[in-house]
């Protein structure tokens, strides 16, 4: 039994030990034939389609997190809403309280997104927007276009009503497009009515840029201004809604890349724009600071580093707003757009072509490059000022004596300040210095304030009102009239306004302006509230607008200024003639002035396309703090860009600042002297206050500042010579004296987000401290290298771009040259001419680093007589010598003796000669050819290594030419 037992066990085990087995098979069998399943050609479609209704529900909801579909989307627009917040252009711009029903009755999407910071609208245009224009006929090729156009809007033409604006207006029925190249660096964009003489202007074929449209019947319109040499196109208009309206016009352009600057002049912190604003700025002169002018201009640097420029030509208000595709949308209060594209490829050759449609700038007399103090209601001031210029011998050229001295006659002193101004003018001129008024173009109806009894009549007004030459109410039944107050009297004045558009102007103007330069001896004029500044309150009931830009909070144009509604003797409204108005007003005061004083200094706050011609810029309303400097910087920088070469604000400002208490005197000279640092570099530099404000004319501080100011003022006069040759090319280039780093660097695109470094011409970088207590400057140094103007060292080692810094100096702002440059300067006196008899001329030389050594520069010389135009003195490096040639003439170098004015080039000194001179030698070459060889002393220093030459090296009126070679 027991055996029984164990075999029974035993064949147990072997029949578990077989069924385990047997169940191993089983269970592997079963999972191959699931992973033949699972991976059968069944299960891989089975596969593709469960991923194909994951994708299908999870993309849209990830799509519409990002970007939503708001479930009261109208059903009025032509287009898709579904749209990045990046190409949302705003609809109902400006309009009050918009709700989503409003924005759906205007066939405009609503989503009120909170997702993005603010910076995108609520009310925007579909994509494609449901306003255009469809082409009718087009005639298109590489350089020209022309079409007739239908306006089109989506939600009327469903309707089968006329096309309206998203504001209801009206908007122009049918239109005429054209586009052409007149030459070869310049396309012109035309939308608008046909006008009767309207031809086409003549085409260039095979230009650097070509126009690109669509040719389609019943297509919407657009225009692509393209580089041919890259494809990359410059203006491109498909985006955003096209609407052309009498009083309303909104266009959308596409810019090759997001490195734009201009489009001023408006508040922004920076020289480059920024694309992400969630409302748009007023382009509408008005008298705050940072906004007297209008310039619809800007540059804008392309991918590879070429730049264009862009030009609205227009005197209508207008709201420009950059958004973060990027996009610049344009905004105007006017029935049609005539665009200017600048083929460049260089920043210097944009200035060139922008100045030839618009003017170039007008080269100022050479005084006016000094250092100039004016004042308002602190006439007692005067004197003591000027004597303590005078006794610190401290370099200056003009004083207004007080600004109020003109103000509010115009043509003559007011009586309380008539001797003052009369013996401050005897004086300066005594001193051999010049007398500046400050005037403004309001014109009183009264000898006497408002509130006056029996106030007598002011002849210039009489005579004005009599030849018709005002500005006038909207009815055409009488002058329009507004007021100008006195801060210092606390008294009212009523004013009218002179249309200085009307050319009639001239013949009442000029004798005015001659009787006032003669019984003062006036040699220049600020212009000053010519925006034009009106201190009545607004009361314009004719002002009706569709749309009125961004302005602030009054919501009105006719804030502080004229009524838009006002007529002009044209019979045109003050609303397409007030971004003009200082532009006229400074034309026909330039005009006026002319004869009687024909080297006159002539500036005006407000400023438009084209008034270099007339003269420079300065502008008040400037407060004492560190942020109102870098902002004038700004606007400095952004006004050479628009022809207007000779431009700047007061140095420290006009105002006290709420940032810089007017008691705390040590900050206040702490930013006082970082402002006077940086005038020696400035196109423009005067000191001057308004009334009210604390006193800050360099002899109203501190003695320790005086000091100071007594050095830096002084290397402003240094630079004098290079400021003025820098001028010159601008009057005759367009291209402005102070730069930002990518006017010339552009292919360098780590240029393109620097402001607080600056270019003076081409070869001299100055990197001021702009932040109170700044301690360290971080530096970009582009190109090959740049050496250090005072002492020639370089503060990169190697050669090519890179950052350094560097620690602030406590007395200077820092400089350098550019390799390869030469800078000529001059040995400063009190006064410009006393420096021209006195002065005798240096030169610094910048090697090139690398290769043979190289550089070039040149001097533009003013002649002692005006009749005579400005010539120049070359100097050239190449190797081991340096070539000095003079192309002074005979009758140029007569009216330097005549005068009295060296001509005497004294000290050259040359940075980055490497290896040690042993010999130096200069060979003269006479008007006649003949020769004369001298040894030079040789000066070198080698650490830095410089070569400094102290001999009198050359007579520039007694030679032709020098050469001086070393071993």
């Amino acid at each position: 039994m027991a055996e029984d037992g164990m075999r029974r066990e035993s064949d147990f085990e072997d029949d578990r030990k077989g069924l385990v087995d047997d169940d191993d098979e089983l269970q592997e069998t079963m999972f191959t034939k699931i992973l033949e399943v699972l991976t059968s050609r069944t299960a891989g479609f089975l596969y593709l389609a469960l991923v194909c209704l994951g994708l299908g529900l999870l993309v849209p909801l990830w799509f519409l997190h990002y970007y939503p579909l708001d479930v009261e989307m109208p059903i009025y627009t032509r287009g898709s809403c579904m749209i990045a917040p990046s190409y949302r252009f705003p609809c109902l711009v400006g309009e009050q309280n918009v709700t989503d029903r409003r924005c759906a009755n205007a066939g405009c999407c609503w989503y009120n997104d909170t997702s993005s910071a603010g910076n995108s609208a609520t009310c925007f245009h579909s994509l494609p927007a449901s306003y255009t224009f469809k082409l009718n006929t087009s005639t298109v090729n590489s350089s020209a276009l022309e079409a007739e156009l239908t306006a089109y809007s989506f939600a009327d033409h469903a309707a089968g009503r006329v096309a309206h604006t998203p504001y209801g207006t009206a908007e122009t029925p049918r239109l005429r497009a054209r586009a052409s190249c007149p030459s070869a660096d310049h396309a012109v964009l035309d939308l608008g009515p046909a006008a009767v003489g309207d031809e086409p202007k003549p085409v260039v074929v095979d230009g650097p840029l070509s126009i690109r449209s669509n040719v389609g019947d019943d297509w919407d319109f657009y225009f692509v201004v393209t580089r041919n040499s890259t494809g990359q196109p410059l203006v491109d208009t498909r985006l955003g809604a096209t609407i052309v309206s009498p009083l309303f016009t909104e266009l959308t352009l596409v810019p090759a890349s997001s490195a734009v600057y201009g489009l001023g002049q408006a508040f922004h912190p920076n020289l480059r724009r920024a694309f992400n604003s969630s409302v748009g700025s007023a382009l509408f002169a008005r008298p705050v600071a940072f906004t007297e002018g209008f310039h619809p201009f800007y540059m804008c640097i392309e991918p590879d580093g070429a730049v264009h420029g862009v030009y609205l030509e227009t005197t209508a208000p207008l709201e420009v707003q950059l958004l973060p595709g990027p996009s610049i949308t344009l905004r105007l209060l006017e029935g049609r757009v005539r665009l200017h594209v600048f083929a460049g490829p260089t920043a210097a050759a944009v200035s060139e072509q922008y100045t030839r449609l618009v003017g170039r700038p007008r080269l100022p007399p050479l005084w006016s490059l000094g250092f100039h103090m004016c004042r308002q209601g602190d006439a007692v001031s005067f004197q003591a000022v000027v004597e303590t210029m005078v006794n610190h011998s401290i370099p200056f050229e003009s004083d207004c004596v007080d600004a109020d001295a003109l103000v509010p006659l115009g043509f003559e002193a007011a009586p309380e300040l008539a001797a003052e101004f009369r013996d401050g003018g005897s004086l300066l001129r005594a001193q051999g210095r010049h007398l500046m008024a400050y005037a403004v173009p309001q014109l009183p109806l009264h000898r006497q304030p408002l509130g006056e009894d029996a106030p007598d009549p002011y002849e210039p007004y009489e005579q004005a009102d009599g030849a018709g030459i005002l500005v006038r109410n909207e009815n055409d039944t009488g002058n329009f009239f507004g007021e100008l107050h006195e801060v210092v009297g606390n008294r009212t004045w009523n004013v009218s306004y002179v249309d200085y558009s009307n050319s009639a102007t001239a013949a009442w103007l000029k004798p005015l302006y001659s009787q006032l330069i003669a019984d003062y001896e006036i040699d220049g004029f600020y212009l000053m509230r010519n925006s034009p500044a009106n201190d009545a309150a607004d009361d314009c009931p004719g002002d009706k607008l569709p749309f009125v830009p961004n302005v602030g909070e009054s919501h009105t144009l006719s804030n502080d200024t004229v009524c838009m509604s006002a007529r002009h003797s044209s019979g045109q409204a003050h609303l397409g003639q007030h971004n003009r108005y200082g532009l006229e007003h400074a034309s026909a005061a330039r005009a006026a002035a002319a004869d009687a004083r024909p080297d006159h200094l002539l500036t005006s706050a407000s400023t438009a396309p084209g008034s270099g011609a007339a003269g420079a810029h300065l502008a008040a309303g400037l407060s004492a703090d560190w942020t109102s400097l870098q902002l004038a910087l700004v606007q400095t920088l952004e006004l050479g860009l628009y022809g207007v070469p000779q431009a700047g604000y007061p140095v420290c400002g006009t105002r006290n600042s709420t940032r810089v208490p007017a008691d705390d005197a040590d900050r206040l000279e702490a930013l006082c002297l970082l402002w006077y640092q940086l005038a020696p570099y400035l196109p423009l530099a005067v000191s001057f206050y308004e009334a009210g404000h604390f006193a800050r004319n360099p002899p109203q501080l501190s003695d320790a500042f005086l000091n100071q100011a007594l050095v830096h003022i002084s290397q402003r006069y240094v630079f004098v010579p290079y400021h003025y040759s820098l001028l010159v090319e601008a009057a005759r280039s367009g291209v402005p004296p102070l730069r930002p780093l990518w006017y010339e660097f552009a292919e360098d695109n780590a240029t393109w987000s620097i402001d607080q470094q600056l270019l003076l011409g081409p070869a001299l970088m100055v990197a001021p401290a702009l932040v109170e207590n700044q301690r360290k400057v971080r530096l970009y140094l582009p190109g090959s290298c740049w050496y250090e103007y005072f002492q020639g060292y370089r503060p990169k080692a190697e050669a090519g771009p890179g950052w350094v810094t560097l620690p602030v100096p406590a007395q200077q702002t820092l400089i350098y040259q550019r390799a390869a440059s030469v800078i000529f300067n001059q040995r400063p006196f009190t006064t410009i001419e006393d420096q021209r008899k006195n002065g005798t001329y240096s030169a610094t030389i910048a090697l090139s680093c690398e290769g043979n050594y190289t550089a070039f520069g040149s001097l533009y010389l003013p002649a002692g007589d005006d009749a005579i135009s400005p010539q120049k003195v070359e100097l050239t490096v190449s190797n081991t010598s340096v070539t000095i040639v003079s192309e002074l003439d005979e009758p140029f170098c007569d009216s330097y003796r005549q005068n009295g004015y060296t001509s005497l080039l004294a000290q050259v000194k040359i940075f980055g000669i490497m290896e040690e001179v042993t010999s130096l030698t200069e060979v003269l070459t006479d008007r006649n050819g003949a020769t004369k060889q001298t040894a030079l002393s040789i000066d070198q220093g080698m650490r830095p290594p410089q070569l400094l030459i102290n001999a009198p090296v050359f007579d520039w009126c007694q030679y032709a030419a020098a050469e001086i070679s070393w071993e």
